[in-house]
């Protein structure tokens, strides 16, 4: 590992699947023959040879050279994370980095691009256990879900917020974030269900004696949690 990048030493099965990701095999971003050695320009490799041979041999053996110089192999990494690199296709960046990560994340290290700024970060290996593995992007558009477009917004705003806090580690944050994202859809559903009639109340009874009621402040306002309260009445 080098003070430069968090890489070490990479297995040979780690580069194979790297060049994989580069020749841009199974329906990732495909590059030809003669791209394949500009894009290890772009990213930064000085004199590389002209490109002879098989694509995926060809890549491979690029890899393999400069597999004692982490740092080489850190701005490959970094390039394809670059959204720069796909202005022609941008849909097909998210699945490159997943691509990358799968493999990737055996080796302690995890490739992100928060901002579009891409960076490696250490990571545990003991993650990529299949019990452990999930969407490692927060998915959701909450006009799917809420009808109310200026609320929808409210709420996108709040899921991306959770989405940045949890790719640079905050995770805390992202919880308390994603604990207002929640809320809010809470908030939501409760103004749309119609509140209970006394005969209900009096048929299925109060849990232990207490009603409790739910104030619920304006909805486009931007205050945290402690913006709704919970109120019981005897």
């Amino acid at each position: 590992m080098t003070t430069q990048s968090p890489l070490g030493v990479l297995d040979a099965n780690t580069l194979q699947e790297l060049a994989r990701v580069i020749c841009g095999d199974d329906h990732l971003y495909y590059r030809k023959r003669y791209e394949i050695a500009q894009f290890l320009e772009r990213a930064g490799w000085q004199q590389v040879p002209e490109y002879d041979g098989y694509r995926m041999d060809w890549t491979l053996a690029r890899l393999t050279e400069r597999r004692d110089d982490p740092t080489e192999l850190a701005k490959v990494l970094l390039r394809l994370a670059d959204p720069r690199e796909y202005l022609d296709e941008p849909e097909q960046l998210p699945a490159v980095v997943s691509a990358v990560n799968a493999f990737l994340i055996h080796e302690g290290v995890r490739l992100e691009n928060p901002g579009g700024r891409p960076r490696l970060t250490a990571c545990d290996p003991s993650l990529a256990h299949p019990g452990n593995q999930g969407p490692v992007e927060l998915r959701a558009a909450m006009s799917d879900l809420i009808n109310d477009q200026k609320m929808a917004g409210l709420l996108q705003h709040r899921l991306d917020e959770a989405r940045t806090c949890y790719a640079n580690g905050a995770h805390v944050a992202a919880i308390i974030m994603l604990g207002s994202l929640l809320e809010g859809v809470l908030v939501h559903v409760a103004q749309l269900r119609p509140a209970p009639s006394s005969s209900d109340e009096s048929e299925h009874g109060a849990v232990s004696g207490i009603r409790c009621t739910f104030r619920a402040p304006n909805p486009y306002t931007t205050r945290g949690p402690q913006g709704h309260s919970l109120t019981s009445t005897p």
